[in-house]
């Protein structure tokens, strides 16, 4: 499931891209909850819309995906930061924004996986 779950986030990037909020609510699962870089939390279909809006995601360009396994997929924004979405049953639960990748990767419990700089 979880390459499947790499296939949806970056699917997912691409819709915010191009201002398709009806993709990002099928996709996304009613009690969704978003963390953002400054601390500030959003839930629901509501929340995930004002926090794209927020972010201004038609100037979101994602370098990397990263699958971190069990519908876990780490996103490498440069100048932007790094976003850890994580899934259930194909949808997503939870999107949080971090500064730096190594602390996307202590909030999943690792140093980093296995084969990343």
């Amino acid at each position: 499931m979880s390459t499947n779950f790499v296939d949806l986030v970056r699917s997912s990037y691409a819709a915010v891209a191009r201002g398709d909020v009806d993709f990002l609510i099928a996709h996304a699962a009613p009690e969704i909850e978003i963390v953002g870089l400054d601390g500030r939390r959003c839930q629901g279909h509501d929340g995930l819309i004002e926090s794209i809006r927020r972010c201004d995601g038609h100037d979101v360009k994602p370098e990397r995906f990263i699958d971190a396994g069990r519908e876990r997929v780490i996103v490498v924004i440069p100048d932007r930061g790094v976003g850890l979405h994580t899934g259930r049953d194909g949808k997503c639960i939870r999107w949080e924004m971090f500064s730096k990748l190594d602390d996307a990767f202590a909030a999943i419990g690792l140093r980093k996986l296995k084969g990343e700089r």
